[in-house]
């Protein structure tokens, strides 16, 4: 039986960081902000279980775009926005 394990590409993990990274930094939005997302979300049409992590960024990045540096605990980092 072999112990080795999978390790994800390291352009993954930081994508994935960059993804949690980006939820956590919400945490510190106004109310207003929290509510321009979540109705982003609601937007979607899909069950929040169904959410992915794309769609939630996508969201985010939609907020930041609306509201620019008022919903941003810290500046905009996503490259998707700002393309």
């Amino acid at each position: 039986m072999s112990h080795d394990t999978q390790v994800a590409p390291a352009h993954a993990a930081r994508q994935i960081a960059q993804y949690f990274g980006q939820i956590a930094d919400s945490t510190e939005w106004n109310h207003a902000c929290w509510q321009a997302l979540f109705a982003r979300l609601v937007a979607t049409g899909k069950p929040p279980e169904a959410l992915t992590l794309a769609d939630i960024q996508n969201a985010i990045d939609q907020v930041h775009i609306a509201w620019g540096d008022a919903c941003a605990a810290y500046p905009l980092t996503s490259p998707r926005a700002r393309s």
